[in-house]
């Protein structure tokens, strides 16, 4: 249970935080600007190389060895997450905020999910719930749009 309620604490601390962002990263891209998304993507991939560096020195300094195949490894993966944020970010110019974050905050879900069908990792009730949660909201999210839309 101690690791479930650290599991929810660290949630919910992600969650503010990922809202933060959200409106940064929304006040940030100017649809009338046709780089702002490229100026987002230098500083994320600064601060994921800064990163990146503290995580190679914490390696060193706990006696664990360097690989190139590790980095080799870790390239493709972070660029494709980056061209992923870019993606996003430059979709954020022309999408409400309110309906883009939650949409592209599933990756979390879909992790969770594909990682116990097809890995065969376990979950607690407590994850389900949180999953389905997440799920339930996104689709109040689309009725009450699908509402205003009718409505508008």
């Amino acid at each position: 249970m101690n690791s479930e309620i650290t599991f929810f604490g660290l949630a919910i601390m992600a969650t503010i935080f990922w809202g933060f962002s959200d409106v940064s990263f929304k006040k940030s891209t100017d649809p009338k600007d046709p780089y702002s998304h490229f100026k987002i993507l230098i500083a994320i991939g600064f601060f994921m190389g800064l990163q990146a560096f503290y995580e190679l020195s914490r390696l060193y300094q706990g006696g664990g060895s360097f690989s190139l195949r590790v980095i080799w490894i870790y390239i493709p993966i972070s660029f494709l997450y980056i061209v992923s944020m870019g993606i996003d970010f430059y979709g954020y110019r022309y999408l409400r905020i309110s309906i883009g974050s939650p949409i592209a905050s599933t990756s979390g879900v879909a992790a969770g999910l594909l990682s116990w069908l097809v890995l065969g990792n376990s979950m607690s009730p407590v994850q389900f719930l949180a999953i389905a949660t997440i799920g339930s909201g996104l689709v109040l999210l689309a009725y009450f749009e699908y509402k205003d839309q009718k409505e508008g």
